[in-house]
């Protein structure tokens, strides 16, 4: 599953660290599992739930799901 950046629309990646894939969300500012975009100049990082509240209050072509909430970003 491929995130794209709601902000900018460059593809997002999972974030890497020691302790796994874990980032400060850009929206509701937790440090929880997360992706972010591979746009430097854009650099938005969301966490799954965050990620699916924005794509759901956009247009999105008939059957096109949100990522499952126990997906793994990737």
């Amino acid at each position: 599953m491929t995130w794209t950046c709601r902000r900018c629309g460059s593809q997002m990646y999972a974030v890497t660290s020691p302790n796994g894939a874990k980032a400060t969300c850009s929206t509701c500012t937790q440090y929880v599992d997360c992706a972010q975009c591979s746009n430097a100049k854009c650099g938005d990082t969301k966490c799954l739930s965050c990620y699916n509240k924005g794509v759901s209050g956009q247009k999105r072509p008939q059957g096109d799901p949100l990522v499952p909430q126990d997906e793994e970003i990737g």
